[in-house]
């Protein structure tokens, strides 16, 4: 697989043109009823004509006691499939509401397990940043990252369940551990004692950022799965419902008509709701953008294709120097409209086949399947960037 990471500065909006050039790494490719009776002519021993039995008055009798008792029935039946008609709307409303209730709250749960994993990676990058350029500027940025972490759990443990809470509980512990063993060093890298530095960070603050890591990591992967199944869950609902209502409907006649009319709106409104929240969960909100999620899934095909075909793949990272200063100066607002304005010029000029998507924060990436080699990639990097420099 090509890998091509590509670093473009934010302050490109306004026409700078004095950035590095282009930094490149290569490595290689890898890897859905009765019968009718008839009578005789009868007569008397006088010849006269005798007249027939009854018996046509006694079964016309009897008919209109099956028609009244079956009407009567029917009447019976028409008021249970009403009743079961009832029954089955307010079960299908509640199911469904329940299922979608379940899939917000494992969406929720897994945006709050994403931002707590998020803020663990920046700790890591910060702790390191911090040994190779201590200062007070990187220690305040860590703290920050420290303190989205708590945040986020503290979101898990409000809107999590008792497994959640027992979760949060003991990486708050590992944390606060971790943050005492991060004290100690960053003393040491201040004094400069790199025997210390190094003796607590193999003995104390890389098995406690591993265990936090694995935490938080695998809790999140499994929330996100959860938040899958009940959207898969939701779908074989409404098929078991799409396939249950036709003959319910049926039974009911007119009178299910109006429930037919109800619970097909219901139906709708369901449906789009699902769509929208599995588009919600492999899309970035700001951007629009598939998110890591679906990029990961994107560049898994593409990497399939690519083993079976024996054609690279070439994968773009791309990270915008200087954003920061442009939240700082014109504020967050005017950030997020910068941001949501990267992925429509990186689109423009991509392949139809190739994918953009958002890491987060100011960091994207393009999944290009079937590129040649590293210059057709560095290529694409280059037009990538020319897009990014014109005017915001």
């Amino acid at each position: 697989m090509l890998i091509t990471y590509l670093r473009l500065r934010a302050d490109h909006a306004h026409g700078r043109h004095d950035d590095p050039p282009l930094a490149t790494e290569s490595h290689p490719a890898g890897v859905v009823g009765g019968s009718r009776r008839t009578m005789d002519d009868r007569v008397d021993a006088d010849g006269a004509e005798v007249a027939p039995d009854p018996v046509p008055v006694r079964v016309g009798r009897r008919f209109g006691g099956r028609i009244a008792l079956l009407s009567r029935l029917a009447s019976i039946g028409l008021v249970v499939i009403l009743f079961g008609v009832s029954g089955f709307a307010l079960w299908s409303a509640h199911a469904s509401s329940d299922a979608a209730e379940a899939a917000n709250l494992a969406h929720t749960l897994a945006i709050h397990y994403t931002e707590a994993a998020q803020a663990v990676a920046a700790e890591e990058s910060l702790e390191r940043k911090y040994r190779l350029e201590p200062g007070p500027g990187v220690l305040a940025t860590y703290d920050a990252a420290a303190a989205q972490l708590l945040d986020a759990l503290a979101l898990v443990a409000r809107d999590g369940g008792s497994s959640d809470r027992a979760l949060v509980e003991k990486v708050r512990a590992t944390h606060a551990t971790y943050l005492g063993a991060i004290r100690r060093m960053y003393s040491a890298v201040d004094t400069g004692d790199t025997a210390t530095v190094l003796r607590i960070d193999a003995g104390e603050v890389d098995p406690l950022f591993g265990s936090i890591a694995h935490t938080v990591d695998v809790a999140a992967e499994a929330h996100q799965q959860e938040e899958l199944a009940a959207l898969a869950q939701q779908q074989d609902l409404q098929t078991l419902e799409a396939r249950l209502t036709p003959t319910v409907f049926l039974l009911g006649l007119l009178f299910a008509g109006v429930l037919v009319w109800f619970i097909r709106i219901y139906r709708r409104l369901l449906d789009r709701e699902r769509r929208r929240a599995l588009y919600d969960s492999m899309h970035d909100e700001l951007t629009g953008l598939p998110n890591r999620v679906l990029l990961a899934d994107r560049l898994e095909q593409a990497l399939r294709v690519a083993d079976r075909e024996r054609s690279p793949v070439g994968l773009l990272l791309i990270d915008l120097d200087r954003f920061k200063e442009v939240n700082d100066t014109f504020g967050h607002e005017h950030g997020d409209a910068l941001l949501a304005q990267i992925g429509p010029r990186l689109s423009a000029v991509l392949r139809q086949v190739d994918t953009v998507g958002r890491l987060g924060g100011d960091e994207f990436a393009v999944v290009l399947p079937g590129v040649t080699d590293t210059a057709s990639a560095m290529g694409v990097a280059a037009k990538l960037r020319t897009a990014l420099e014109q005017p915001f």
